[in-house]
């Protein structure tokens, strides 16, 4: 059995050559078509004679309707409504031409196969035409159905074709959400990173900011310290210009008799002590002279004292001198300066102790070596010897 459409094609062929409008290509295929028809098709032919007569008569009315000005009638175009008159009259004069009864069929068409030759006539018309006629009678309009069938089989492509662009694009759509949806993947995680570094930054700046203001603080007191420093030395300005004048007095040479008997008298009073020099070493960093020695004879009553070295280094006054430091138990922060001096021979010497201010139980004896004049605030970058005294 043929398919839907190669029947559609033969009856289309057949309508064709009734018409005149068939090509030597279609008359072929329409030979190759007949040769290949099912039985069904071939008496779908058959079925059409039947209808040739009331189709001549429908014409012929429709033709007449026509010409005699009727509305109700619509008219065919011209040219096919010759073509369809001239070929309904030949397949009515065919009829006409056979019997009432029963008279020798009009041969449709000889098979290429023997078995498949049939002796009925073969009317080509498909089935299609008779309504269309019966519709033009009825004044319902002529329905071109071979041009519509074409117009629907384009739209059924065109349909397919769009059909088949919009799955394409679908399958192209579906990518791209995939694609966004890793990248809106990748965008999350990289989010989650940026807020974790955000927040471990913010703690780090909390971090940051504590030490910040503890720094803070401690400038804060540092300045506060300076201060009650700078407030201090107001006090004691004039302790200290006094203190001047008494070094001035001790730089001017004095007997070294007359220093070895005061100390000697200054030994015989009760409360006097006696410590020995010794190198003033700190950790990696030794004292600059290491063979002094000497000692020093202190009252803390009397606020007096005198010290003695033997084998200290002759110093030049214009470039450097010695300095004496008194530090009371207090520690290292509260030392007041005890006079400068300077080493003009070799051999032993005495040196009287001449402090700036009163200070409390002293508790370490020192010697640096300044500039000119001696200073306030020992850097103890040069150190000479150290003499603490015993707990007792």
């Amino acid at each position: 059995m043929s398919t839907p459409l190669e029947r559609d094609r033969l009856m289309e062929l057949l309508a064709a050559e009734q018409l005149g409008d068939l090509s030597a290509d279609e008359r072929r295929e329409l030979d190759d078509a007949m040769a290949a028809a099912s039985p069904q098709d071939l008496d779908a032919a058959r079925d059409i004679e039947r209808h040739t007569g009331e189709l001549v008569r429908a014409f012929d009315r429709a033709d007449a309707g026509a010409s005699a000005g009727d509305s109700t009638r619509v008219a065919l175009p011209p040219g096919v409504r010759d073509k369809l008159i001239a070929q309904g009259r030949v397949f009515a004069r065919a009829s006409a031409g056979s019997s009432a009864t029963a008279g020798p069929a009009m041969p449709v068409r000889a098979q290429t196969a023997p078995s498949m030759k049939l002796e009925a006539p073969r009317n080509p018309v498909w089935p299609w035409l008779s309504v269309a006629a019966i519709l033009i009678v009825a004044g319902g309009g002529l329905m071109l159905t071979l041009g519509a069938l074409r117009d629907k089989q384009r739209e059924l492509e065109a349909s397919r074709l769009a059909f088949e662009q919009s799955r394409v694009e679908l399958a192209a759509m579906s990518d791209r959400v995939k694609a966004n949806d890793a990248t809106l993947a990748l965008a999350q995680r990289q989010a989650d990173a940026l807020k974790k570094e955000l927040g471990d930054s913010a703690v780090a700046l909390s971090a940051e900011r504590s030490a910040a203001a503890q720094e803070a603080q401690r400038a804060v007191d540092l300045a506060r310290q300076l201060a009650d420093a700078t407030r201090r030395v107001g006090e004691t300005s004039k302790e200290l210009d006094a203190a001047k004048l008494r070094i001035a007095a001790y730089e001017k040479p004095v007997d070294p008799a007359t220093l070895q008997q005061n100390r000697t008298k200054l030994l015989e009073v009760p409360g006097t002590v006696r410590v020995a020099w010794k190198p003033f070493d700190l950790p990696d960093n030794p004292a600059e002279q290491r063979l002094v020695q000497g000692d020093v004879v202190w009252n803390d009553e009397l606020q007096q004292g005198y010290l003695r070295f033997v084998g200290l280094k002759v110093n030049d006054p214009n470039a450097e001198q010695y300095q004496v430091w008194l530090i009371d138990e207090r520690g290292m922060e509260q030392k007041v300066g005890g006079g400068v001096f300077n080493a003009s021979a070799d051999g032993e010497i005495v040196v009287p102790i001449a402090p700036g201010i009163d200070v409390g139980r002293v508790a370490l004896f020192a010697i640096t070596i300044e500039n000119p004049g001696g200073t306030w605030v020992p850097d103890l970058k040069r150190r000479v010897v150290v003499a603490p005294r015993d707990a007792g």
